[in-house]
Parts: structure tokens; C-alpha cells; sequence
């Protein structure tokens, strides 16, 4: 006898297969459906719309098209009608459309100078000469003294785009500093002048009266003539006496005391009775000698009676034989 074969049946387990085929049936017909719906849906929107725009305007199939697909080309701009980020535009009355916005026609847009309405925007112009600031609504000029020297006569400064007028020594500002006048500087006190003054533009000159001289300082005016320099006995001698002290081979400038008392230095030793010796130590030398002289003279009717009570005091010290260190003082006193 063949062997007897026995066929086991789980119920269990194919329910729950078909249970997971039937969910899985039963969405995807859910997702068909919805999306069926949405598509109806939107074909009738945009039949109504199409017939409602065809109605209001009265005209022919081709306009009411020209109108629908200029809104459509709205509506995919913001993918609905004026969505939140779909800026530059707003709602028609009867809700269903976007318009643009002018935003030109508030207040020039905000713009200083020309506005320029764009599809869902605007544009700021600036004029000739002006440039758009970093606001996008302000203009500045480019350079203010570019045109015309800024309307200045004289110089221009470029004043963060607004000229700044400055004029040349010798003018004064008017017309709100565009304009610059010259100052007559002569008009006061005659400027300083000795003779006369003479007024230029922008400044003035000294002049002098035939026989005179202009000096170095431009204003003084001296008598032109020969006796320039004085050739007296005292002068010779004075400048003799510098020309001596002075050491010429030193230059002035890096050693100034060395080029004017050069020469004094290494002919005058110090004395060894002196604790220093200088030109004032010789002129107390030199006015002890003449002093001297004055007082051994024969007096005079016509001479002061100081100086000759001075030579009887004198006198009368010399022949007594003693040291007159007291004579000067009292000498002094008479």
C-alpha cells in the first residue's frame, strides 16, 4: 500500500496576509481618489473664474483668454492668490486675482528723487550728476566740485558730497561762502606802511617816496643815501675789535660761541690773580685807565663841581700814601 499523506491547513496565517493586501488596497484607492478630487476641483475653479471674467467684459472668447492666462501667469508667480511672500502685489475686489502694486504712487516710493514702478516691485533713480546712496532711496552728487567748481570762485571741498567753498588769502567770503571779494588792506592804519600803501589783489605792497628807501621789513622806508656805514673813529674800532674775537674757519651754524668768540678765547688768559676773566673784565680795566686820566687833569671854571671835588679827593688820597680801595664808592657818591 502506498503511504498515506496528510495536508496541514494554518488559517491564521493567511488571514493576517490578507489582511496587510487589503490595507495596502484599500490606501492606494484612498490616495486615487483624493487626488481625482483635487484635480476636479480645480477644473471647476478655473471654470468658473473663465466664464465670470468672460461675462464682466463683454468681449469676445480671445480677450477673456488674454486676461485669464495674464492672471494665471499671477498666480504661478505665488502658486495662490497673493500668498504671504508674494510681495508687490494684492488681491482684486472680487478676491480671486493678485494686481501689482504701484508702489510709486505713495509718496514717490520713498525715493529722493525719481521712482520707477516694476512688475511686483520699484526701482530709485538719481538725476545727472547723483548717485544712488547705500539706502536705495537717497541721492548724493558724485562729486560736488566736479560741476562747475561747485559754484565756488575760488576752491572747493568735496564736504561728504556737499561743496564747501574756501577763498585765497587776502579775500573774504560772501554769498554764503560761494563768493570772494578782496580785502583792501591798506584801508586800516595804512596797513603798517611808513609812506605809502598800495593795494593788490589778494594782497598789498609798502611804497616809498623818491629819496627813500624800502627796508627789509616791507614797511619801513628809509632815507636813501651814501653814508650807509659808519666810518667813526668808535666804529672802526668796535667792529675791528669783533672782527678779531671772531673764529671764521668755524661754521655758525655747529658752533655758534666758537665762530663769534673763537679767537678772544685763545689771545686772553685767564690771571692767576682772577678767578675769571672776560670783555666786561676789560672794560672795568680800560674805565679804571681813563678814570684815572680824568681825575690827574688840572680842573677846569667850566667843569661840574662833582668832577672837581672827585680830583681834590683824589689828590688828596694820593698824597697821603695810602691805598684808596674806598676811593671808588665815595667817588660814586659825589
Amino acid at each position: 500500500m502506498s503511504p498515506k499523506m496528510t495536508y496541514t491547513y494554518d488559517l491564521q496565517q493567511d488571514e493576517k496576509k490578507i489582511g496587510k493586501f487589503a490595507s495596502k488596497t484599500v490606501l492606494k484607492l484612498l490616495v486615487a481618489v483624493f487626488l481625482l478630487a483635487t484635480i476636479a476641483l480645480a477644473i471647476a475653479l478655473g471654470v468658473m473664474v473663465t466664464k465670470k471674467d468672460d461675462a464682466s467684459i463683454g468681449g469676445s472668447s480671445t480677450q477673456g483668454s488674454s486676461i485669464e492666462t495674464q492672471s494665471n501667469q499671477r498666480f504661478k508667480r505665488s502658486e495662490g492668490p497673493c500668498l504671504n511672500d508674494a510681495r508687490g502685489y494684492r488681491v482684486t475686489a472680487d478676491g480671486k486675482k493678485c494686481e501689482d502694486i504701484d508702489e510709486c504712487a505713495y509718496y514717490n516710493g520713498g525715493c529722493a528723487h525719481t521712482c520707477v514702478n516694476t512688475d511686483g516691485s520699484f526701482l530709485c533713480m538719481c538725476k545727472d550728476g547723483y548717485r544712488l546712496s547705500g539706502d536705495g532711496h537717497n541721492c548724493l552728487l558724485v562729486n560736488p566740485c566736479e560741476l562747475s567748481n561747485g559754484g565756488c570762485d575760488h576752491t572747493c571741498l568735496n564736504n561728504n558730497g556737499v561743496a564747501a567753498c574756501v577763498c585765497m588769502s587776502g579775500y573774504r567770503s560772501e554769498n554764503m561762502g560761494k563768493s570772494c571779494v578782496d580785502i583792501d588792506e591798506c584801508a586800516v592804519a595804512n596797513n603798517g606802511c611808513s609812506q605809502a600803501c598800495k593795494n593788490i589783489p589778494g594782497s598789498y605792497t609798502c611804497t616809498c617816496s623818491p629819496g627813500y628807501q624800502l627796508g627789509i621789513d616791507g614797511r619801513t622806508c628809509f632815507r636813501d643815501t651814501n653814508d650807509k656805514v659808519c666810518l667813526t673813529e668808535g666804529c672802526v674800532l668796535a667792529a675791528a675789535r669783533l672782527q678779531n674775537a671772531m673764529d671764521q674757519t668755524t661754521k655758525p651754524c655747529d658752533d655758534f660761541y666758537t665762530f663769534a668768540c673763537g679767537n678772544w678765547v685763545k689771545k686772553h688768559v685767564i690771571p692767576e690773580d682772577k678767578a675769571s676773566y672776560s670783555t666786561f673784565t676789560m672794560l672795568r680795566e680800560d674805565v679804571s685807565v681813563i678814570l684815572k686820566d680824568v681825575l690827574e687833569r688840572d680842573s677846569k671854571p667850566e667843569e661840574p663841581d662833582g668832577v672837581k671835588k672827585a680830583r681834590t679827593y683824589y689828590k688828596a688820597c694820593i698824597n697821603s700814601g695810602r691805598k684808596c680801595f674806598f676811593f671808588v664808592p665815595r667817588v660814586r657818591k659825589l
